[in-house]
């Protein structure tokens, strides 16, 4: 993995990110679109045919392109890494919203904390109706749905980036994770389509998801991170966003995920403090610690590699 290109990016991302509408992602949503249209005929063969065309195709150019800018030069290959990082990597696409969020809240203005996380969750394909929501619903819902950007945009990119050579890995996961979201979002006819989509991304997910879970569990509070992901079941679910998200409540000591009758609450065992303006402050600290330890996991990885 070129450790280089990693942090070049991520620095770049920082002082300048790509807007979420590019014409890179735009291109790719249309393409999406393209293969939920034609290929959608309500049976869940349709989905799979349609995943290893889109997937299997993108995985093929994308590395006749690394291998091509591999043999021809390393600076070549070095700047395809860092141009393909910069469109898949990156926390600035979803903390725009969670800066508005978080400062609507220390407003005590729950009208605009509820419009930002509404207008968050359509950018992501997951429209959501928050005009019911407490601040402390939103809150949570802005810390949950931050944990599980942190790990889709960040985390997980940079696992398959480091698996396969180049950036195949940063493009599969990224294409992998976009049609599973998209395939199954609310106005796609039928729902047999995007299951075989949203059942190879859990399997692509695994074991990306259960490192970034333990990530946040050392720099946070162990104990209870370690608490919930044992006994998440009933009250965050079993799945990889679900083990996230149970995590990520331990961790910071929030109470998270979805409401629980007080049979379940006392099986679970635990009770957090409500969400607050200050825990989602802390919630962010959480996530770049993780990346601190993430990053400095493959330096140490990289170095030993160079010296063996």
């Amino acid at each position: 993995m070129d450790l280089a290109a990693l942090i070049l990016a991520l620095l770049i991302e920082q002082g300048r990110a790509i807007p979420h509408h590019n014409p890179v992602w735009n291109a790719v949503r249309a393409l999406t679109a393209w293969f939920a249209r034609n290929f959608n005929a309500g049976e869940v063969s349709h989905g799979q045919t349609a995943w290893f065309l889109y997937l299997g195709g993108a995985t093929v150019l994308t590395t006749g392109v690394w291998w091509l800018s591999h043999s021809i030069h390393p600076l070549l290959e070095f700047t395809l890494n860092v141009g393909v990082l910069l469109f898949t990597l990156g926390f600035r696409r979803f903390s725009h919203y969670y800066t508005l969020i978080e400062e609507a809240a220390r407003n005590n203005d729950v009208d605009a904390a509820r419009a930002a996380l509404a207008r968050w969750r359509s950018d992501r394909d997951v429209p959501a109706d928050t005009s019911l929501m407490t601040l402390p619903k939103v809150m949570g819902a802005a810390v949950e749905d931050g944990l599980v950007a942190s790990h889709r945009s960040v985390f997980g990119v940079i696992f398959w980036f480091a698996v396969l050579p180049g950036p195949i890995g940063a493009i599969f996961y990224r294409l992998s994770e976009h049609t599973a979201r998209s395939w199954n979002k609310p106005g796609v006819a039928g729902t047999a389509f995007g299951l075989f989509a949203a059942k190879v991304f859990e399997w692509i997910d695994w074991l990306p998801a259960r490192l970034t879970a333990l990530a946040f569990a050392i720099v946070g509070n162990f104990e209870d991170a370690m608490h919930l992901w044992r006994n998440r079941e009933k009250r965050f679910g079993t799945d990889s966003k679900s083990l996230l998200i149970a995590v990520g409540a331990g961790a910071l000591g929030i109470e998270l995920g979805k409401p629980t009758d007080p049979a379940e609450q006392a099986q679970l065992d635990w009770v957090g403090i409500e969400p607050t303006p200050t825990a989602m402050r802390s919630a962010v600290g959480l996530i770049w610690r993780a990346t601190v330890l993430l990053l400095t996991l493959i330096a140490l990885w990289t170095a030993a590699q160079l010296f063996d």
